[in-house]
């Protein structure tokens, strides 16, 4: 057995770290350590958030030391569309050695039930039913576009602004995420007037609980359409998303979102996966199942 290197940190582990509030203001986060033989004030603490679970995420909190509460203050939970995803990085200071979290939401982490559920969703729809998607969470707080927003108006000034992508915040988009689901046959509507004939697809979408989907996200398929998200219903057991149903708005030919870069080789992402299908064999008549399909024939 090879020796562990001179002087390499055991770590410590974080074996909780809760979000919870029962006020508009604040998020209250709250992290455990198991017990150990470190010293603890050789190591120290640091909020990460982010709205998107593949990030990015950003600093929110100064470094701590011997301390295992943080509040945030700089949270707008009267946006009932923006979910806040958190990490924890701890550093040992001696060493410089940090790691980070798995993130964290106000659901919490799933009973063992619920996490069978969602293993079983994201199975069915990985082998079954569903192809490679790609999701790009919009944007709701951030820099405005420097480009396109009026301060006097406030206001962006161009629907198809390559900085924002129109949606009025630098970059529009936080880095896409690839998940498994189906997305059903489009619905087409046409609305005449006297003067227009506009043509809407509407479509429907059904997916695992990650990545949390909300209204204007963007939805690429794996034939590269493109859709907006119009609104998104969850299913919950015992308080955790394992379900999302959401409706979609395919985005017109030639608009903003087909502009947004999506940088993947196809080569090396499985848009399509391997299904788990059998083909149909004969029975074996020498089996007791086979005696009795055959002898179900002759009746």
């Amino acid at each position: 057995m090879r020796a562990a290197p001179t002087g390499f940190p055991k770590m410590i582990e974080v074996s909780s770290f809760i979000v919870a509030s029962f006020d508009f203001s604040y998020l209250d986060l709250t992290w455990a350590i198991r017990e150990t033989g470190e010293d603890l004030l050789d190591y120290g603490f640091t909020v990460l958030r982010s709205e998107a679970t593949a990030g990015p995420y950003e600093l929110i909190s100064p470094e701590m030391f011997d301390r295992y509460r943080y509040r945030d203050t700089t949270v707008n939970l009267r946006n009932t569309s923006r979910e806040y995803h958190y990490k924890l990085r701890v550093r040992h200071v001696p060493t410089g050695t940090t790691f980070e979290t798995a993130f964290a939401t106000r659901e919490g982490d799933p009973t063992p039930v619920t996490a069978r559920i969602i293993e079983l969703e994201e199975r069915y729809l990985q082998e079954k039913v569903g192809t490679r998607l790609f999701l790009f969470p919009v944007r709701t707080f951030g820099q405005r576009c420097p480009t396109c927003y009026n301060q006097f108006t406030g206001r962006r000034r161009d629907d198809a602004c390559p900085t924002c992508w129109g949606t009025g915040l630098s970059g529009g988009f936080h880095y896409p995420v690839g998940f498994w689901g189906q997305i059903d046959p489009k619905e087409h509507s046409s609305q005449v007037t006297t003067t227009t004939h506009l043509q809407t697809q509407f479509t429907r979408m059904r997916m695992g609980p990650n990545p949390a989907v909300k209204p204007a996200d963007l939805v690429i398929d794996r034939v590269n359409t493109r859709y907006r998200v119009s609104s998104v219903s969850p299913s919950k057991h015992l308080g955790v998303c394992v379900h999302q149903e959401v409706n979609l708005v395919r985005c017109a030919l030639g608009g903003i979102e087909y502009k947004v870069p999506l940088n993947i080789d196809p080569h090396d992402v499985d848009l399509v996966p391997p299904r788990e299908f059998l083909n149909a064999t004969a029975p074996d008549m020498g089996s007791v199942e086979g005696c009795s399909i055959f002898a179900g024939l002759l009746g």
